[in-house]
Parts: structure tokens; C-alpha cells; sequence
């Protein structure tokens, strides 16, 4: 099954580089000896249960399939496309060529914020900005004596002794950041 929808594409692309098994632009396209040419996966899984070429009723094996000439690949590479991401923002039409690094790296694309309680998804261009000072989970060293990171939430009330013991137990899931965290733990137990 490809993955590229029809609708993706900023014109109608011309009917032979559509796949005739899935209605939708050839992806990773390979060619029969009856010169029908398919998606690879598509005629595969097509091939499983026919011995036939699905345009012409050929026999057909999978041994027989061969990588589609240079010119077709060029062909299907110029396409001009519109970013997955569009819905989001994205107004991006690229070549089908560079389609799957873009939206690797899109920034209109849905994250996860890394803080483990924050189930909070933004798009990447704004995921610096929510980490680092909206995210009511994100974490702040403290200063004062245990040198743990703090979520912010609690930091104003947080008691040092308190989450150097949780941390100690393995119930805080805090980061020892300070050089001297062994003297200020110490200083704290004793």
C-alpha cells in the first residue's frame, strides 16, 4: 500500500504513475515482464494469493519483478506534494524526491514533551519554548542544599531532607546535579 495519496499532491499526477492495486502514486514502484508497473508492496502482497498480473491476467511470479526504469523514477521524484503536516500549519510543497526527510524534520509536526508526566504534544517549532517554560513539570536544580532537580510545580515548597530521602529509597525520580551531593546528603541525614 503506498503512501501517497492522490490528494497529496499539488496537480493530479498522470495515471501511469499510479499503482492500479492501490489508486495511489507509485511507492518504491517495480515492474512486471508485462510492463505493468505496481508498489512494490502492493504486487507482493498481490502475488501471495494470484499468480497473475492484476492489469492483464499474465502469469506473474515474484522472481519476475524488476526495479522500474531511471526516467519513471524521475519521474515520480518531481512530483510536487503538499506536507503531511499541512493541517498543522505546514504550507510546504516539496518533491516527493525530499518528501520523507522533510517530514522527519518538520516543525509543524506533533511532539511529545520530554517530561514523563507531561502528556502534552506540540508542534516541534514551539517544544523548545514549552520544555523550558511552559511545562509545569519541567525541572529546576535547586540551590539550597540536596542539588536535586526539582520539577518547578513544587520547588518553592519543596523540603530537601524530604526528596534526598525519596531519592535515597528510589521513590524520587529526581537527577543529582550538585559536585558535592554526597557532603550536602550527609550534612542533611545527620
Amino acid at each position: 500500500m503506498s503512501r501517497f495519496d492522490v490528494e497529496k499532491f499539488e496537480s493530479i499526477p498522470d495515471p501511469d504513475l499510479i499503482c492500479c492495486i492501490c489508486q495511489c502514486v507509485l511507492d518504491g514502484p517495480v515492474e512486471s515482464p508485462c510492463r505493468h508497473v505496481f508498489c512494490k508492496v502492493c504486487i507482493e502482497t498481490w502475488l501471495r494469493r494470484n499468480r497473475n498480473c492484476p492489469t492483464c491476467r499474465h502469469r506473474l511470479e515474484k522472481r519476475h519483478l524488476k526495479p522500474i526504469l531511471p526516467i519513471v523514477q524521475n519521474m515520480l521524484n518531481r512530483l510536487l506534494m503538499f506536507c503531511d503536516f499541512k493541517i498543522n500549519g505546514c504550507e510546504e510543497r516539496l518533491p516527493l524526491e525530499i518528501y520523507d526527510k522533510h517530514v522527519k524534520e518538520c516543525d509543524f509536526k506533533m511532539v511529545e514533551c520530554k517530561y514523563k508526566k507531561c502528556f502534552v504534544s506540540v508542534l516541534r517549532k514551539s517544544l523548545k519554548k514549552h520544555e523550558d517554560e511552559e511545562c509545569e513539570y519541567r525541572e529546576k536544580l535547586c540551590t539550597k542544599v540536596c542539588g536535586l532537580m526539582i520539577p518547578v510545580g513544587i520547588y518553592d515548597g519543596h523540603d530537601c531532607v524530604e526528596e534526598l530521602r525519596k531519592y535515597s529509597q528510589g521513590t524520587g525520580k529526581y537527577s543529582l546535579i550538585s559536585r558535592n551531593k554526597h557532603t550536602s546528603y550527609m550534612q542533611l541525614l545527620n
